[in-house]
């Protein structure tokens, strides 16, 4: 097949048929200049354009092909050069589509390992957890860590000195136990938040946060208190399920331990505690903080039960009159706090007692 003969033919019948190269474009549908490379052998007609142009012209597709018209001596040749034609192109289709089908599966290759790459770091590596302490004469109950692939972030929040309730702990020191050494991580405010003190960039590197549980310590004006850590969430679901926020959060307290009875009389609040009001007392649960409060409306009167280290706090009019230590231990702030201490009994065995006992 002689593509210059093929293009040659087309122009002449293109003149004998009084048609420019604009005209020929406007009945194909096909731009001009494409017309211009059939002519001048430079791009041959695909098997559409060619029977369009049989059509046109009023030849037959083996003489357009051929670029020449039937004779008896040739009908056997331009016949065979059709045919010929028709080889070729199928076989530029059949490539095409190999083309096509070898480009769409690597991409589709290129798209699974980019997937399976991103699954595999990011799966289960953001989680919060509650961070809690405490020693013989300070308490951290209010503390978070969070950690992701990136970065990690933790505060301290806020201590509670035994000693003096109505004084806050304003420095602290955190430092990480490494080879027998203690690398200092921050010293300041327990309520700012530490941002990435652990990972490539830092000065230690924790691996997991069981490294985190067993070496990071808050040291409170020389007194040392281990860190301890519960797990809040992670980014472990496969399925991100378009739930109600107020599922969501009871959901999200699955991992704690909180008492039968209160899940079962109190009412579960959209700002993550729980909660029963009894005449004139109100009852509340913070599963985070692990925190029991019994508040008397009329006489102001105030229990904090920390359920994890069982102490205890007792205030009136927003005025602390004694602790409770862990080992029962009994500190008064006032000069007699002996009537204050039958009221707390009379209240534990009514409220505190059923719930948490």
């Amino acid at each position: 097949m002689n593509s210059n003969k093929m293009g040659k033919f087309i122009r002449d019948l293109r003149i004998e048929n009084k048609m420019n190269q604009e005209d020929l474009s406007e009945k194909i549908i096909i731009d001009r200049t494409v017309i211009s490379k059939w002519e001048s052998g430079k791009l041959i007609p695909d098997t559409r354009n060619l029977i369009a142009l049989s059509e046109i012209f009023n030849v037959s597709l083996d003489e357009l092909v051929s670029g020449e018209r039937t004779n008896n001596k040739n009908e056997n040749q331009l016949h065979k050069n059709f045919l010929d034609y028709l080889i070729n192109e199928n076989t530029k289709y059949r490539r095409l589509k190999l083309s096509t089908f070898i480009l769409s599966l690597t991409v589709i290759i290129i798209a699974v390992i980019f997937l399976i790459y991103y699954f595999s770091s990011t799966y289960n590596t953001n989680k919060v957890y509650k961070v809690i302490g405490e020693s013989e004469n300070y308490q951290i109950a209010e503390g978070i860590l969070v950690t992701s692939r990136e970065d990690t972030y933790l505060k301290i929040g806020y201590i509670k000195d035994k000693n003096n309730l109505n004084s806050l702990v304003d420095n602290i020191t955190i430092y990480y136990k490494e080879y027998n050494e203690n690398n200092i991580i921050y010293t300041g405010d327990p309520n700012k938040i530490i941002i990435d003190f652990s990972g490539y960039n830092s000065a230690i590197n924790i691996k997991s946060i069981k490294d985190i549980e067993d070496n990071l310590y808050v040291r409170i004006n020389s007194e040392d208190i281990k860190l301890k850590f519960y797990e809040y969430f992670k980014n472990n679901s496969l399925i991100f399920d378009d739930k109600d926020d107020f599922i969501s959060e009871q959901e999200n307290l699955n991992n704690y331990n909180i008492p039968k009875r209160i899940k079962d009389e109190f009412t579960f609040l959209s700002n993550m505690y729980y909660l029963k009001l009894n005449d004139e007392i109100e009852l509340s649960y913070y599963p985070i903080s692990d925190v029991y409060y019994v508040s008397n409306l009329l006489s102001d009167i105030t229990i904090e039960y920390y359920i994890s280290s069982t102490h205890i706090n007792f205030r009136k009019n927003d005025e602390y009159y004694f602790y409770i230590d862990s080992n029962k231990n009994i500190s008064c702030y006032k000069e007699d706090c002996s009537n204050e201490i039958k009221i707390y009994n009379e209240y534990f065995d009514t409220y505190i007692k059923p719930y948490i006992g």
